[in-house]
């Protein structure tokens, strides 16, 4: 994040390397990434048959493009809150991208 800060661009940066830990301490000293990797692929089925339902098409057709931080993996699915964290969610049926 230091390199990412001197180099002067202005970029987003994904952290995998734990992010429910780094994030909060690279913040503290204002090297925050933008997200981080957490368990968010696990969620993706369940918005797939949500949508499949509302949709009232094929889950195989449903696509999902979602960019979120752990906490909503976790606040999402156990308690249906957790929305006010950024995250992008995008949702669509057929090939689009």
């Amino acid at each position: 994040m230091k390199a990412v800060r001197m180099s002067g661009i202005d970029t987003h940066v994904i952290s995998s390397s734990f992010p429910d830990a780094t994030n909060p301490s690279l913040a503290r000293v204002g090297l925050w990434p933008a997200v981080g990797i957490g368990n968010m692929d696990l969620i993706v089925p369940y918005i797939q048959k949500a949508a499949s339902e509302l949709l009232n098409v094929p889950m195989k057709n449903v696509g999902v493009q979602l960019i979120a931080h752990h906490y909503q993996a976790y606040h999402w699915c156990r308690k249906g809150t957790g929305y006010e964290a950024p995250h992008y969610l995008r949702i669509y049926v057929g090939h689009e991208m």
